[in-house]
């Protein structure tokens, strides 16, 4: 899991490279054909000129489109991993069964011993330096 932190980041960095090259051909794109209008161009010669620019847009955009969209998929598949992998890390046990036996074990443990007395025990714990689960907190 702590090596996805530097994939997602570099996965990041890239679409928003990428974002930034899209609005900039789309920006050109515009200004492009702005300048065409004040041109005074016939109607066909300004349709001909308008569709060269529209036409390299698209393919400026294209390439880049694809790319975000394979980046995209991939992350996608790595936030269903990480979901799995937290999903397996809060189990108490792998089989279904025994996870909900010992999960129902605890919380009805849990619900015997009172929020004043878990904080305490929490609080002595990390003053002790021990840690809270380290020590027993009785039983009810």
């Amino acid at each position: 899991m702590a090596t996805m932190l530097p994939k997602v980041l570099e996965i990041e960095r890239h679409q928003l490279a990428d974002y930034a090259r899209v609005d900039y051909a789309i920006t050109k794109g515009e200004d492009e054909i702005a300048a065409l209008e004040e041109l005074w161009l016939g109607p066909n010669e300004l349709r001909r000129e308008t569709s060269v620019v529209r036409d390299r847009t698209v393919l400026a955009v294209r390439e880049v489109r694809k790319n975000m969209a394979k980046r995209a998929i991939t992350a996608k598949n790595m936030q269903g991993s990480l979901v799995e992998s937290l999903r397996q890390r809060s189990r108490f046990a792998v089989a279904d069964t025994v996870d909900a036996s010992l999960r129902a074990r605890c919380f009805a443990s849990l619900e015997c011993i009172s929020t004043l007395t878990l904080l305490r025990h929490d609080m002595d714990g990390v003053a002790d330096h021990v840690g809270g689960a380290a020590r027993g907190l009785g039983h009810c």
